[in-house]
């Protein structure tokens, strides 16, 4: 008795499906490309030269979501809609070398409100200098050569309390704007009463973040100290080389 062989492959058409069952199979597919690139890994395109000779203008970043922890990411891909970035596990600590992704529109010391990659240079409990010259403040990690006259602050940790005064409300004003949503009422009731003290309870470890190529880097030097909330992850491989990158590797570990 002959046996016909079957394929499920045989009776198989798209023109055998319902416009609603189309419709399941490609909403799915959006549905998980969507939570992989908003809670798992993300793309991002260096656009300068801040981070040569590691990272060269035009290539493309892998950058893991969930290296320090498992959230919701600062905004939605595509729609752009902030959530918050409190809503987070952190299991891991970030470390000194790494680099990372800084959402611009989380640190509200940035001027620059989009995506931003360095590499962090200074931990909770380092020490800054800050220097102030006819451009405003400049923020040195202690191990620079700054003019020691320069006052002095600890980069502050999670939990950590701190108490603002007439005498430093500039050192810690990057700070204060990060945790307080009525910062100016608080700056300015600093200001208008010289004993006047606010104690602050910080939410966020803290962080000083630097591009590789000093020179053109925009960085903490110029906007100060970066709260934990506003790095989104970590860059893991660099591919698509650069023409200036000499060892034209098309795909590399960071």
């Amino acid at each position: 008795m002959n046996k016909k062989k079957y394929n499920i492959y045989n009776n198989f058409s798209f023109s055998n499906l319902s416009l609603f069952s189309i419709i399941q199979v490609f909403l799915s597919i959006f549905i998980i490309v969507f939570l992989l690139k908003s809670c798992v890994i993300e793309f991002y395109k260096v656009e300068s030269a801040s981070m040569e000779s590691e990272l060269f203008e035009g290539e493309i970043v892998v950058l893991s979501r969930v290296a320090y922890f498992f959230g919701l990411p600062t905004r939605l891909p595509i729609f752009g809609i902030n959530l918050s970035p409190y809503l987070r596990y952190y299991y891991r600590d970030l470390k000194l070398g790494d680099v990372v992704i800084i959402d611009g529109l989380i640190s509200q010391n940035i001027n620059n409100k989009k995506f931003i990659i360095k590499r962090i240079t200074g931990l909770p409990g380092d020490s800054v200098a800050i220097e102030e010259n006819s451009f405003g403040l400049r923020y040195h990690l202690q191990k620079s050569s700054v003019n020691n006259s320069c006052p002095l602050i600890k980069i502050p940790h999670q939990n950590e309390k701190i108490i603002i005064d007439i005498n430093n409300i500039f050192q810690y004003e990057n700070i204060l704007i990060n945790e307080c949503d009525d910062f100016y009422s608080i700056k300015n009731m600093i200001l208008a009463n010289s004993d006047y003290k606010y104690e602050l309870k910080v939410k966020n470890d803290y962080f000083f973040v630097q591009g590789d190529n000093s020179n053109v880097s925009y960085d903490s030097r110029s906007f100060g100290l970066i709260p934990q909330k506003s790095i989104i992850g970590k860059g893991l491989i660099r591919f698509f080389s650069n023409k200036k990158r000499k060892d034209k590797s098309i795909i590399k570990l960071i």
